[in-house]
């Protein structure tokens, strides 16, 4: 037998839906915060409930800008936990693809 040989998984299935469903949950939460980040860059009047309450209504396009930048940065966490949590079911790519020999 070489030494290359893949070794039957040890984690049990229970663990495999438990970790599905805290990926399901992290991920319900990172969009509904990416949503509002987006509503609030589109210009929704919710200025008194976000950045301490310091806007009245809507945020200025600084601070529109910034939302944007974190309803990006919220989605791209998204993508991560899916990936990490066996949500997407894609193959990773190999990092030695496309590599000189």
């Amino acid at each position: 037998m070489s030494a290359t040989t893949a070794q039957p998984s040890s984690i049990h299935p229970a663990e495999v839906q438990m970790v599905r469903f805290a990926a399901e949950g992290a991920c319900g939460i990172l969009l509904s915060f990416a949503g509002l980040q987006v509503a609030l860059a589109a210009g929704a009047p919710l200025g008194e409930h976000v950045w301490g309450g310091t806007q009245d209504s809507q945020l200025p396009s600084t601070m529109r800008v910034v939302s944007g930048g974190a309803a990006v940065a919220l989605t791209s966490a998204t993508w991560v936990v899916a990936r990490r949590g066996g949500l997407a079911d894609h193959a990773p790519r190999d990092p030695l693809e496309g590599a000189p020999e």
